[in-house]
């Protein structure tokens, strides 16, 4: 039951940590942001509620960096969900220095899947985002069935460069 309980927490509390860490630029991206955008953790706090069950129905990786963009992304992450489009606008992002990053883990038959966006870090010119895909050994434990669409964001200083996606798949045995 503890482990269970801790799989299913874990990218919540990523993702309330700000989710991704860039080791070669301590600046925040939202250090003087315009009034009324959103940070890091207040990106979080608003993905947290899609990071287990999100509109987003297909595995994707995306860069957003315009607000066209990411008001579209917003409402496919939104639909389908009980009480999700039109119960909050995107979150107000400056673009002019930041973007987000997303990934979306696509339809899982049952609970025990999560995904999280461990890193974002630059690399010979691009930025490299490490994404962690975890699934609870199905034999190990039960899982409640039923579709989920697991999906992870976050907000980082703006690259205009390519991002690059390093894919981290784990599963995690229950006792």
């Amino acid at each position: 039951m503890r482990q269970r309980l801790l799989a299913a927490l874990l990218p919540v509390a990523v993702a309330a940590c700000g989710g991704a860490v860039d080791p070669g630029d301590s600046s925040d991206p939202t250090d003087h942001a315009p009034a009324g955008t959103v940070d890091s953790a207040g990106l979080a706090a608003a993905l947290a509620p899609y990071s287990v069950q999100s509109g987003l129905r297909d595995q994707q990786r995306l860069v957003v960096r315009d607000s066209a963009h990411w008001a579209a992304l917003w409402a496919q992450l939104t639909a389908g969900v009980a009480g999700g489009a039109g119960r909050a606008p995107a979150p107000r992002v400056d673009f002019a220095r930041s973007m987000v990053i997303v990934a979306a883990m696509g339809v899982r038959p049952t609970t025990g899947f999560s995904i999280t966006i461990d890193s974002v870090y630059p690399s010979g010119g691009q930025l490299r985002a490490r994404v962690r895909e975890l699934a609870v050994d199905a034999g190990s434990c039960g899982r409640t069935p039923g579709p989920r669409a697991p999906t992870a964001g976050v907000l980082v200083p703006r690259h205009d460069g390519d991002v690059a996606f390093e894919e981290l798949r784990a599963f995690v045995a229950c006792y």
